[in-house]
């Protein structure tokens, strides 16, 4: 079922892109749910939802709730994505801070980590607080 929706939903972005207008300057705040080009691979890339989780000058720092990734977008080549049939399907990837605080990333990189999501951070709403398992 799951494949089936990512399916549906990439294939529909993609015939979407182009139509859709590039949002204003004055339109990115925080928490926006967007279109940006995201990189999938070596030298691919393709257009999908993201969420803006903070604003830099002239760049957007975007979530790309399918993959599980954050980058910085220039705040003119993000695309309005608002229509609710391209937010029907849940996100894929579902983006967590450890409730202990920092851990640098060489230590996490390509580790599986075993705990429990606690509910949402205080701070921001759709990013869950992650408890990790300890012994």
């Amino acid at each position: 079922e799951c494949c089936k929706s990512m399916e549906k939903l990439f294939v529909a972005l993609a015939e979407a892109e182009s139509s859709l207008p590039f949002l204003a300057k004055k339109e990115v705040q925080k928490g926006i749910r967007c279109l940006a080009q995201c990189d999938i691979g070596e030298e691919n890339s393709a257009w999908n939802r993201c969420w803006a989780v903070g604003l830099v000058g002239n760049w957007a720092v975007v979530f790309f709730m399918d993959f599980g990734r954050c980058t910085s977008i220039p705040l003119n080549s993000l695309r309005k994505l608002d229509q609710e049939e391209f937010w029907e399907i849940r996100p894929l990837a579902q983006p967590f801070m450890r409730e202990e605080g920092i851990c640098p990333p060489q230590d996490i990189r390509r580790q599986i980590l075993v705990g429990k999501l606690k509910g949402p951070s205080q701070w921001e709403p759709h990013i869950l607080r992650f408890v990790a398992k300890t012994g």
